[in-house]
């Protein structure tokens, strides 16, 4: 067989649970591999196989030489994503600590990136306004690096958010809920209009049992955006089920529990709680 055969076989060895055997494949794949493109394809397959079967530790390091080829000479929006992955990877090992450093150095990061590209913006233009000869071209150059800036803060924001809302996962799952929730806020108030954010946000305070209005208007804003998403249904049906709308709750949950993506414990969970409340027993 070819190694596109293998890696097939692989995928296959995996669906059944022998992991065992899709990581084995995939190292003799990756010890095969000439191009360095397809070395991170394969590495990157094998780093996933790796998650699949919850060797953590592997996984790791996997997806830590990822980034180290990524950083060397790959896309940067690419090693980004990588570094997503990688504190996501700590966070299912149950390392929080390890994943807020990590998120909070990526963070910071970031901020050094995007103040880097404003400092070059306002030299260029401070150097453009210095050699213009009227009152009017300079106040243009202004203009030029406000908008300059604006476009380098719409760019960092939806990233900021996003690090900050993989922060709120690492507190929650250490029950601090409090911090969860300041960091969600703050990922909100960058990206207000992200779906993934409100629908995260607006659980988080139905949960609580605070704020059930401006919960239901997270919600809802995130099923709008995304109406086939069975988590975002089960945050907007869990949002009603908290102001008491027991039948409506129910509905929702009944159809997000339908869904392809609507097979999870929390969702049959809300539903049973539903079912139970409007009388019907038994699910």
């Amino acid at each position: 067989p070819n190694d596109d055969q293998l890696d097939w076989v692989g995928d296959v060895l995996q669906a059944a649970g022998r992991h065992s055997g899709a990581i084995d494949i995939s190292r003799s794949l990756l010890t095969v591999a000439a191009k360095p493109d397809h070395k991170s394809e394969r590495l990157k397959k094998m780093a996933v196989r790796f998650l699949t079967a919850k060797r953590y530790e592997q996984a790791i390091v996997s997806f830590r030489q990822l980034i180290s080829q990524a950083e060397s000479g790959g896309p940067e929006a690419y090693a980004y994503t990588l570094k997503q992955r990688l504190a996501s990877v700590y966070i299912q090992a149950e390392r929080y600590e390890e994943a807020t450093r990590y998120l909070n150095k990526m963070l910071s990061d970031l901020n050094d990136e995007f103040d880097s590209a404003i400092g070059q913006f306002e030299s260029h233009f401070r150097k453009l306004a210095e050699s213009s000869s009227s009152d009017e071209d300079r106040r243009r150059i202004e203009r030029e690096l406000e908008n300059a800036k604006r476009l380098v803060r719409a760019a960092a924001d939806p990233r900021k958010a996003e690090i900050l809302r993989q922060m709120s996962v690492a507190y929650q799952r250490q029950s601090q809920s409090d911090v969860a929730e300041q960091r969600l806020r703050e990922a909100h108030a960058l990206a207000p209009e992200s779906p993934g954010i409100c629908n995260d946000l607006g659980y988080s305070l139905a949960d609580a049992g605070k704020e059930l209005e401006e919960a239901r208007r997270l919600t809802a804003l995130a099923v709008g955006e995304e109406p086939m998403l069975a988590p975002y249904l089960d945050s907007y049906a869990w949002v009603l089920y908290k102001l008491g709308q027991f039948e409506q709750a129910r509905t929702w949950l009944e159809w997000g529990s339908s869904l392809e993506t609507g097979e999870d414990p929390v969702i049959a969970d809300h539903l049973g709680d539903a079912q139970w409340r409007t009388g019907q027993k038994e699910a």
